[in-house]
């Protein structure tokens, strides 16, 4: 099949060469397709996302937290109404429009009346001093107060 002819040689080779290349470059691909590539890094606007939802539920956990003591007798309201802004404040924070401002807004308001009947009916049985029921009472015009301010006009607009 060979001959000693120099031509054939040359052409030999040219062949073996090209031959072992391909096989360096397709064994290459296979290994470079084996190793996964890295995960995605989060860009900034979604890692201020993750962390502002992590704010959030963190907070709610703190209300939960206090709430039991409040229920214990071993902290105030007031702690308790902070505490609730501050994971009224932090939702907020997560909204990208105005409507999602506004149900959260509305879910926060019930929530203020919900915690202003229960300290006055707290408050009637003696368990609580009428301050608390006058913080519940100011959260509730807070909320009620930031859901009002969106329907007002822009300035400048």
């Amino acid at each position: 099949m060979f001959t000693d002819q120099p031509v054939n040689r040359v052409w030999t080779g040219l062949l073996l060469v090209f031959f072992l290349a391909m096989s360096f470059l397709i064994g290459g691909t296979a290994q470079a397709q084996q190793v996964p590539p890295p995960p995605p890094v989060p860009d900034k606007p979604s890692q201020i996302k993750i962390l502002l939802k992590e704010r959030r539920d963190t907070l709610k956990k703190v209300v939960d937290h206090l709430m039991a003591q409040y229920k214990a007798g071993l902290i105030d309201f007031r702690s308790i109404v902070l505490a609730e802004r501050d994971v009224l404040r932090a939702t907020l924070d997560l909204g990208d429009n105005m409507a999602f401002r506004r149900n959260v807004l509305e879910e926060y308001l019930e929530l203020a009346k919900h915690i202003l009947k229960m300290t006055e009916d707290r408050f009637k049985a003696g368990q609580i001093p009428d301050v608390d029921v006058l913080q519940a009472k100011a959260f509730m015009l807070e909320v009620q107060i930031d859901l009002l301010r969106m329907d007002l006009p822009k300035p400048g607009k």
